[in-house]
């Protein structure tokens, strides 16, 4: 009976220490201006074509943030340009459907929205 006393004693004694401890600042979720992203046809109707090329544009957010890119296609494939702001993409087997285009971009808060549609 005493030890199960002086352990009660123990732990309430470790909770009212731990309590006093210094507790760090919340994180604010996103001081951030998050960046607008939009993906351009390079050549107008030029999208229309067997070959076509694509353009992100990313303006505002953070000036110190990197942007890493990653392309997605719902068909065709991606010729060239993976992982940067421009790529090349080849449709030609595809017959008269339409794709979707879809940019993920990284590097910035988390807080906001990463992706773009075309």
């Amino acid at each position: 009976m005493v030890r199960t006393i002086s352990f009660l004693v123990s732990l309430n004694l470790s909770l009212v220490s731990l309590s006093l401890l210094p507790v760090s600042p919340a994180r604010r979720i996103s001081d951030a201006p998050c960046p607008n992203i939009v993906i351009k046809c390079l050549g107008g109707d030029q999208c229309r074509a067997n070959r076509s090329k694509l353009l992100v544009e990313v303006n505002g957010g953070r000036a110190e943030s990197t942007p890493k890119y990653t392309w997605c296609l719902s068909a065709g494939t991606i010729t060239s340009g993976q992982g940067t702001d421009t790529i090349e993409i080849d449709t030609s087997a595809l017959s008269d459907e339409c794709i979707t285009v879809v940019i993920m971009i990284g590097g910035f808060d988390r807080a906001c929205s990463n992706t773009a549609t075309l």
